[in-house]
């Protein structure tokens, strides 16, 4: 109906409309494009204050909708009068959620509570272009608030999105530390297989059957627990094994009665972050958060077009990187490094260790490399 209104530039019944949107309270994010069409036919000051109704009324129900609405408007309505949508902005900032342990209204349009990776893009996208004082408050906000904007699920993709489009707003500026260090400080712990059957046993539950299932978990040698009870009971310790994330395969024996709950140790926890260290690792994840990697960056030593094929840094920086010229790491541990193919060796100048650097994929061949902002 918008979109037929706008053909036909009826212009008082395109206001209507959007009342009535706002009035229900929220819409679908794929409305937006009928919404910025219809408000462009509109007068700029009328454009500015129905943006902020919309958001106002829709907000709390539809956070991401306003979040790319707020964005496209900018640069489509605006017209370089970008300061007439602060109050939009305001409005935005102040239904950004909060505390994850108070109740919160779901987005209507989208499964799950969570504030997602494309709404902080938009967010900080719109308020660097309307006001960078909002932005550092609503910067302020998600830093106050890391349970409900996780680094791994939204901060650091969104960085990565924002750092991507090159953008070099305070917001993103002050982001980007705390996504590195995040990275930093998880890339730092160990990372080993386990050297024997030995599996976390710390349980909820301590009853008689929970505490027999933890000395299974913390025994060295025995892999496979055979525990056999009335329904009730082997169902009460599948729960404490779910809710503990113990690393154990369960199946169900239904041969005779009663059932026989069969419990085998894995390795979950490990290859899950062995799995999560690979992420971590990859081009594009710590790469792109890092600086815009320019040769006007480095610390010292030589500039981007002469970086050298000499592998990669040691266990426990997160620099690995896959093209050459990449200066990005030496940004975060001194080192100036790119690929090493498997069986080459490294230039002339640099110090290497033929072997796989501990916890690394051997199709790699990363080695260690000499420092370039010490000289």
């Amino acid at each position: 109906m918008l979109t037929l209104l706008t053909r036909l530039e009826d212009l008082p019944r395109i206001e209507g409309l959007l009342a009535k949107i706002a009035a229900a309270g929220g819409y679908d994010k794929q409305d937006n494009d009928a919404i910025i069409s219809a408000l462009a036919r509109l007068s700029l000051e009328k454009r500015a204050a129905i943006v902020e109704r919309l958001i106002a009324a829709t907000a709390e129900k539809s956070l991401s909708a306003c979040g790319d609405l707020l964005m496209r408007a900018v640069p489509v309505l605006a017209n370089g009068r970008n300061t007439d949508f602060v109050d939009a902005a305001v409005r935005l900032v102040e239904a950004l959620p909060g505390d994850p342990a108070r109740p919160a209204v779901p987005d209507m349009w989208r499964q799950g509570r969570g504030v997602d990776l494309g709404f902080i893009v938009d967010l900080l996208t719109a308020l660097g272009q309307i006001d960078e004082a909002l932005a550092g408050r609503a910067t302020d906000h998600i830093l106050a608030w890391p349970g409900t904007y996780r680094c791994d699920a939204v901060l650091v993709p969104a960085i990565r999105k924002l750092v991507g489009m090159s953008s070099g707003s305070a917001a993103v500026r002050r982001l980007r530390p705390v996504c590195l260090d995040h990275l930093r400080a998880r890339i730092a712990q160990p990372l080993e297989a386990p050297k024997d059957w030995r599996r976390a046993s710390a349980l909820a539950c301590s009853c008689r059957h929970c505490a027999e299932l933890g000395r299974f978990l913390a025994d060295p040698e025995r892999r496979m627990w055979i525990f056999k009870a009335a329904e009730g009971e082997w169902a009460h310790v599948e729960g404490t094994i779910t809710r503990a994330r113990c690393d154990l395969d369960l199946t169900t024996d239904k041969r005779g009665r009663p059932y026989t709950l069969v419990c085998t140790k894995n390795q979950a926890s490990y290859d899950c972050r062995a799995e999560q260290r690979k992420q971590d690792l990859e081009p594009g994840t710590a790469r792109s958060v890092i600086v815009w990697a320019t040769t006007k960056s480095l610390p010292r030593g030589e500039p981007v077009s002469a970086a050298r094929r000499c592998g990669s840094a040691p266990q426990g920086s997160f620099a690995h990187h896959a093209s050459v010229g990449c200066a990005c790491s030496c940004l975060v541990q001194g080192y100036h490094l790119a690929p090493l193919r498997a069986g080459r060796s490294a230039s002339a100048g640099t110090s290497m260790n033929r072997k796989p650097a501990p916890g690394a994929s051997k199709a790699t061949g990363y080695h260690t490399v000499r420092g370039i902002s010490g000289g």
